[in-house]
């Protein structure tokens, strides 16, 4: 159950992230719309930091559930931030499959409703609109 609580949100953020970031490589190469640098370092720490943040919590819900078969206390602390960081490349991918269907599902939403959920989280990040 916590997956599912933990993923939805990391999805919106994630289908926000690649909306915003797909529709701007499509016009990189164009000369004549400018493109702000600065946008690649945001659409990064959009990726990188949630999937971190479900990571801590995943390890954090692992070891009050006592779901592991190792311990915390069992290896160095620089080897518990590894491992941990380390579950954040998983949430990344999961995170990334959920924004796809979150996609799929807000542009049918977007064509029979007038709500478009997607284009208010970008908003919201503050990220540029495609």
């Amino acid at each position: 159950m916590l997956n599912y609580l933990l993923y939805i949100p990391l999805g919106l953020v994630y289908a926000a992230v690649w909306t915003s970031f797909g529709q701007h490589v499509l016009r990189y190469f164009d000369k004549e719309i400018p493109f702000d640098q600065h946008y690649w370092v945001v659409w990064g720490l959009w990726l990188a930091v949630p999937a971190v943040v479900c990571a801590v919590i995943e390890k954090l819900a692992s070891i009050a559930t006592l779901r592991e078969h190792e311990s915390l206390f069992d290896t160095g602390p620089i080897t518990s931030i590894v491992e941990t960081v380390a579950q954040g490349v998983p949430a990344f991918f999961r995170g990334s499959m959920y924004a796809f269907g979150i996609i799929i599902l807000n542009l049918m939403a977007a064509s029979l409703l007038q709500t478009n959920l997607v284009r208010d989280i970008i908003v919201s990040l503050g990220l540029p609109l495609p």
